[in-house]
């Protein structure tokens, strides 16, 4: 998925990114992992490069607290420093 801002969100042709969880002692630890060169750069996906910073933002859907839908909680802004 790309989301440029609220309402921005969409699916990719090309779904080649992987992720894994863990919650443990009330903390989430996340792992996201794509590739450098971007499979679907005419749609929004971006290449990332060596030696360039980033900023990103996240959202979390937790049902458990009520969201539906669309529905969901945005993080601040974190800047990914790409070695």
């Amino acid at each position: 998925m790309v989301g440029l801002g609220p309402g921005t969100i969409a699916i990719l042709p090309t779904q080649d990114a992987a992720g894994f969880g863990r919650w443990r002692n009330g903390v989430w630890r996340v792992v996201l992992a794509k590739k450098l060169l971007a499979s679907d750069g005419a749609v929004g996906e971006i290449s990332l490069e060596p030696g360039k910073v980033y900023a990103t933002a996240f959202t979390v859907w937790l049902g458990s607290e009520g969201d539906r839908g669309a529905r969901k909680n945005p993080s601040m802004l974190h800047t990914v420093y790409l070695q």
